[in-house]
């Protein structure tokens, strides 16, 4: 199997603040575009994507696919919500296949697999998958494999690899982290997986894989040998405060986190963090630029509004053109972030 006989970074990313890192970079973030629509109210669940020079925003509560043109102008709708051939139960996830041509949902309702056409949203393929989907799975397409990230019955794992042509069951890597919360033990270990929400994406063939926290970053080679590790302990361990354990059941509140990743380059990438300390309108939304090659901080900001990440591609010039959906109204913006 190619991506397991290559070499591969798994980044295990957990949330931090980097101990004397340098702040820099908010004065270099532009707004460019600005996409809703007056009659349309995206859902709190709405995702967006970059799509040759367009935006195309699902609102993952109603299974509806919308288009905007670079200047904002809505182009095109299509409701895919329902039951049969071709429609989505319940949207838990999308993900752009590595063309980029085309969009995944992960469908909780339907436990499927759709891939649509980005280009005119027509129905392309839906396939069943040996794995469970839950409204915090997700995935990413990577040199020919889909990567899930979540609780694979029989598996301590925490990446899931198929094959994109068949959905066959290739590997699972990555074991789980250990929360330091006493009485964890006690609950179900499907149950108990879902502390351990987190990401994938690719890098060439590389791996980045993040857990929501803590923000320690690890890269391994093949054989799963560590190469280097970056990690940061200033921040107090949030997590601990806000878990409840009984030999009955538990609970989770908020905490500071990671948000998401996503690929700029072969020799970079994009992690957002939220700090989540006070009232909501007190949190703080932090993007990172880090080296693929060895993990350390390239750029680092506070964004100037409370957003979260949707899209990153590279753009003229080596800028990074970012797509953000705003907290307070979810509505979505692109931004320039010149490098």
């Amino acid at each position: 199997m190619s991506m397991l006989k290559c070499r591969f970074i798994i980044l295990i990313s957990f949330f931090f603040v980097a101990l004397g890192a340098t702040v820099y970079g908010q004065d270099k973030l532009t707004m460019v575009g600005h996409f809703e629509d007056e009659n349309i109210f995206f859902s709190v669940d709405s995702k967006a994507v970059f799509y040759n020079g367009d935006v195309v925003v699902v609102d993952l509560n109603r299974s509806v696919l919308h288009r905007f043109s670079d200047s904002g102008e809505l182009t095109q709708v299509a409701s895919r919500q329902g039951r049969g051939p071709g429609e989505v139960g319940h949207p838990a996830y999308i993900s752009k296949t590595a063309s980029g041509d085309a969009l995944l949902i992960l469908d909780n309702g339907n436990q499927l697999v759709h891939e649509f056409s980005l280009s005119d949203f027509s129905h392309l393929n839906s396939r069943k998958i040996d794995f469970l989907i839950s409204a915090l799975s997700r995935a990413s397409v990577i040199d020919g494999y889909l990567a899930l990230v979540g609780s694979k019955e029989g598996s301590d794992e925490l990446i899931h690899l198929y094959d994109f042509q068949n959905f066959g069951h290739a590997a699972s890597f990555a074991e789980f982290i250990d929360w330091d919360a006493t009485g964890i033990e006690t609950i179900n270990p499907m149950i108990r997986s879902q502390l351990y929400t987190g990401s994938v994406i690719g890098s060439g063939q590389n791996l980045i894989v993040n857990i929501d926290a803590p923000y320690i970053i690890r890269k391994y080679d093949s054989e799963q040998n560590v190469v280097w590790e970056v990690e940061d302990a200033v921040f107090e361990k949030p997590w601990d405060r806000h878990i409840k354990v009984t030999p009955e059941q538990y609970s989770v509140g908020m905490y500071s986190r990671i948000w998401t990743m996503k690929p700029l380059d072969q020799s970079s990438f994009l992690v957002q963090y939220v700090v989540m300390e006070g009232s909501r309108d007190d949190w703080e939304y932090w993007i990172d630029v880090r080296s693929v090659a060895d993990g350390n901080l390239m750029q680092r900001f506070m964004l100037p509004e409370q957003m979260l990440v949707q899209d990153a591609a590279i753009g003229e010039n080596g800028d990074v053109n970012l797509l953000f959906k705003n907290v307070a109204d979810y509505t979505f913006a692109s931004y320039r972030l010149k490098r």
